[in-house]
Parts: C-alpha cells; sequence; structure tokens
C-alpha cells in the first residue's frame, strides 16, 4: 500500500516510490515556505535563509543576499528588508552585520557599501567616524597631501621660519614666513629672511 507523506520541493512528473516514503502525485509536494529554502532536491527538509539573506517565494531553493550596504540579523527573513548600514559603518553583498569604517575613512551616509578616505590635511587612526571632520586635521604649522592617512606622521612640518595660518592644511605653498621674516620666493620650498631694520612684514611677506 502507499503511504502519504508531505514532501517539499517541485515535482514535475510521477516519481518512483521509495520507502518507507512513497509519493508519486504533485499534490504530494508543498513549496519550502517564504523565508526558508530546500535543503536538498526531494527533501522534507526546510532550513530558514541565513542571516544577511531572505527569501520572498514559495518553494525557493536558495536565498537571495542583501544588497550592498544593507544588512539583516534575522534567520528565515521572508521579505527584502534588509536594514541599511548606519553612517560610520560599510557593508557588503549579504552582510549580517555591518562593519565600522577603517583608520583613514569615514562615511556620512547610511546604506553605504564602501568607506570614504578622510581628506589631505586629515588623518585618522580611529573606526567608525561619521564625517570628514571627525578626522584629526593636521596641527597649525603642518600639512599633509594625502588622502585616507592613519598617523600623524602623515603631517609634515613647514620648513625652518614659516607656519601655516590654520591646522588641516594641504600643502607646502600655504606655509608662510612667520611674523618678522618675509618671503624670498614661492617655489619648492620657501625661503624667508628678516624684515630689514625699520620695515615692517604683513603675513610673512615684505
Amino acid at each position: 500500500s502507499r503511504r502519504r507523506h508531505t514532501r517539499y520541493g517541485t515535482v514535475t512528473g510521477v516519481q518512483t516510490c521509495a520507502l518507507p516514503i512513497c509519493f508519486t502525485e504533485i499534490a504530494d509536494c508543498q513549496g519550502c515556505p517564504a523565508g526558508s529554502f530546500l535543503v536538498a532536491a526531494g527533501s522534507s527538509d526546510c532550513e530558514g535563509c541565513p542571516a544577511g539573506t531572505f527569501s520572498v517565494a514559495v518553494g525557493s531553493s536558495d536565498c537571495e543576499s542583501c544588497p550592498a550596504g544593507t544588512f539583516s540579523v534575522m534567520v528565515g527573513l521572508s521579505d527584502a528588508a534588509c536594514t541599511d548600514c548606519p553612517i560610520g559603518k560599510y557593508g557588503g553583498t549579504g552582510a549580517a552585520a555591518c562593519q565600522d569604517c577603517p583608520p583613514g575613512k569615514f562615511n556620512d551616509l547610511s546604506g553605504a557599501n564602501d568607506c570614504t578616505a578622510c581628506p589631505a590635511g586629515r588623518y585618522s587612526n580611529a573606526v567608525g567616524l561619521t564625517s570628514a571632520l571627525s578626522c584629526t586635521p593636521c596641527s597649525v604649522g603642518f600639512y599633509s597631501d594625502t588622502s585616507g592617512a592613519t598617523l600623524a606622521s602623515a603631517c609634515r612640518q613647514c620648513p625652518a621660519l614659516t607656519s601655516t595660518a590654520a591646522d588641516a592644511r594641504t600643502s607646502l605653498l600655504e606655509c608662510q614666513c612667520i611674523s618678522g621674516y618675509f618671503l624670498l620666493n614661492s617655489t619648492d620650498m620657501p625661503s624667508c629672511k628678516a624684515c630689514p631694520a625699520g620695515v615692517e612684514c604683513l603675513d610673512g611677506f615684505g
């Protein structure tokens, strides 16, 4: 005699009985519920979609990955409601959790799949930064033309007798002569000379 048993999967024709389970009609088979997938063809086992994936259709043989920039911690997600990664973090395809932006980078947008390098004139050895201003500026008297820097050593000191008007400077050309000195030239390496007696030098220029 035949014994009817629920089988999950898709049946396209009459199947051969395999004791102790026998199924001979399409009606004997049911699709795995949304949020799960068929472990193996002809199996009676459906498994919940892992974190970072989902399944919206009944009878799925696999699960879809959450898009890049999103994540899901839920097992058995039955819709595409993956959550955007928050600012300061990013995520790849099929992520179960978002990652902190690494040192030298920041992210000020939700749903990002990558982080942005700290701009020139700044650096950072911290993780999870949420804006460019979160990156540490090079101090007054220093500059850096390197983006994505992770160490303070990326900031180069201005030549002797020169300094900058503010922090976060990005070029050697922003190094100006200090008070009491004037600029002899503005080529690759600024050269300053003391102001002559009785002459006032303003803003580093004679």
